[in-house]
């Protein structure tokens, strides 16, 4: 396999690695474990490189929210806030917020690991969630859900 990124067609280091990975394991248990192989063949594998976590700058983040079209504000706003993933965001409902507490919860069949998420809530976050009040009865962004469902 020739190593050309994630490219159509082609898999990502991090792809090939986990399937050495996996054929790696395959090949210890048919040794060790099942009796089928005297010794596990040794199987190199690069591990992916690590991509460096970029932020954003104040700059940055104040331009983006600046140059975003209205309805959008907020969502992008609270994604800043809070790091929550965009359909986190969107799906976030009222059951799932604690304003005295300052705090919201992400339920683990919305969470990418099925994990429940806490997620602290800074002043900010909290006044586009007061904002938000009485717009919809379940969602708390309702206007940004529904105009983004229109673009889709």
């Amino acid at each position: 396999m020739k190593n050309r990124g994630s490219q159509k067609g082609f898999p990502s280091q991090s792809s090939k690695y986990s399937h050495l990975a996996f054929i790696r394991s395959l090949l210890r248990m048919a040794a060790n474990e099942w009796g089928w192989l005297k010794s596990a063949p040794y199987i190199k594998a690069i591990p992916p490189r690590q991509v460096r976590v970029k932020c954003l700058t104040r700059e940055q983040a104040t331009a983006l929210i600046d140059n975003a079209v209205d309805y959008l504000k907020p969502v992008i706003t609270f994604a800043l806030a809070t790091g929550l993933r965009r359909g986190n965001i969107l799906g976030l409902e009222w059951s799932q917020v604690d304003l005295v507490r300052k705090v919201a919860w992400i339920n683990p069949e919305q969470s990418k690991n099925y994990r429940a998420i806490g997620v602290s809530l800074n002043d900010t976050a909290c006044q586009i969630i007061r904002d938000q009040i009485g717009r919809h009865t379940k969602y708390v962004l309702s206007e940004s859900v529904s105009k983004m469902v229109l673009l889709i």
